[in-house]
């Protein structure tokens, strides 16, 4: 009887986008080595306090591009979903492009004023930086918008390729920089935006875009962000507000090694939902037509993140003194908890992309500001008494109550349609 179960649970599986799946998560941890080189290549040929103007510039202007979005690209992402014509899809994302120049438009100007008093503010000082690259800086706009657009489109090769090609390409510059002894802090933040620029015009393009009843597409479109993008934009708002908020907090509180413990850990259990992102992802545009979350998806996202959960914490030792050293040994405790904490987060990833594709902007929006209220209340209280242990709690305790509250929205959402599978 088991064995049967198993059987057709596993050809269940099989009928899913699981090459699609594959490629896509293959891609996600190409890009997180490809982020690992820059790192070392950046840091190796720029100064400490150079490195430091390097990040703070791209914190910068990655923060920037959260205002500037207005839910604009996910309410593109679920009318492309939705939308069976292609002709009508293509004048959609004709108009999203427009908007999306625009709006970059006025990103470049903001950047460009922000340059002007930032160094009067700040005790890092890239004003000049910001002003000299903020003609460029609409690259990183684009770069979100292709990325969720593509998502709608249900094209998973081609965002597979294109999580991968900015960076690639960013890397191989970066290359040629070093072997022709140009490698500056100014030529390295310039061949990235001009990099990323120019991969992101040509997928851009690739996308052929119309712009037949452009009035009209215009149009449905902010009357479709009114309803449900401007909910998922103060979503991202309240995410981006607080997503550094347990490192600024444990600065003031910890010295720099215990800091480095805890971002490390961080960033080896991060990865983890990276495989729930891919499987959602490939099926969201099938999300959009279903009534509900089919169980094969569930049960592979469970087994999944189990089976990663499980692996990562008995073999944590190794994972942190082997492939590190053994002074990052206090790490351990800390990446125990992070790696429960990121399978919850893993397992409430069907559940945020299919509230998405059903266009319930409200109910992610609501959920998403409980989350960052506890989560900010968390770090305060504990960081204070437990440190970097106090943080990690505060993260699994934030990613435990995001899995709960889609658990509540979802049977209340499917109680009024009568079923939940």
């Amino acid at each position: 009887m088991i064995n049967k179960y198993l059987k057709n649970l596993f050809k269940n599986l099989a009928g899913m986008h699981l090459k699609k799946t594959t490629i896509l998560y293959i891609a996600m941890l190409f890009n997180v080595v490809l982020g690992y080189v820059i790192t070392k290549i950046n840091t190796n040929f720029l100064t400490l306090a150079e490195f430091g103007m390097y990040s703070l510039f791209m914190n910068t202007i990655l923060f920037s591009r959260v205002f500037f979005s207005f839910g604009l690209f996910e309410t593109t992402a679920r009318i492309v979903a939705v939308e069976r014509d292609y002709g009508t899809i293509r004048e959609y994302y004709g108009a999203n492009l427009i908007i999306t120049l625009l709006m970059g438009v006025v990103l470049n100007i903001t950047i460009m004023l922000l340059s002007l008093f930032f160094d009067k503010i700040f005790e890092i000082h890239i004003g000049y930086l910001l002003l000299v690259f903020s003609p460029f800086v609409f690259a990183i706009l684009l770069q979100i918008m292709i990325q969720t657009v593509l998502r709608g489109f249900n094209y998973i090769g081609m965002l597979s390729t294109y999580t991968i090609l900015p960076r690639l390409v960013y890397v191989l510059s970066l290359a040629v920089l070093i072997s022709t002894e140009r490698f500056t802090l100014y030529t390295s933040t310039g061949t990235f935006l001009l990099t990323l620029l120019f991969v992101c015009l040509f997928y851009a393009f690739s996308l052929k875009p119309k712009f037949n009843l452009l009035k009209k597409r215009l149009f449905t479109l902010l009357s479709e962000i009114k309803t449900y993008g401007s909910n998922l934009y103060f979503a991202n708002i309240f995410s981006a507000f607080i997503l550094y908020i347990d490192k600024l907090i444990l600065a003031f509180y910890i010295d720099a090694s215990q800091l480095a413990y805890y971002s490390l850990a961080y960033t080896l259990a991060a990865p983890i939902p990276y495989f729930s992102n891919a499987l959602s992802t490939s099926a969201f545009k099938n999300f959009s037509q279903y009534n509900y979350i089919p169980k094969r998806h569930l049960y592979l996202n469970l087994i999944y993140a189990a089976t990663i959960s499980i692996l990562l914490i008995g073999f944590r030792k190794y994972v942190i003194v082997g492939l590190f050293s053994d002074q990052f040994l206090p790490s351990i405790l800390s990446f125990i908890i992070l790696t429960i904490a990121f399978t919850l987060n893993a397992l409430s990833v069907p559940y945020t992309m299919f509230f998405k594709a059903q266009g319930k902007g409200k109910e992610i929006r609501n959920i998403t500001f409980y989350v960052q209220i506890l989560f900010i209340a968390l770090n305060l209280i504990l960081i204070p008494g437990f440190g970097i242990t106090g943080a990690a709690i505060a993260v699994l305790a934030a990613f435990g109550l995001d899995y709960v509250l889609y658990l509540i929205y979802y049977f209340k959402l499917f109680k009024t349609r009568g079923r939940l599978f």
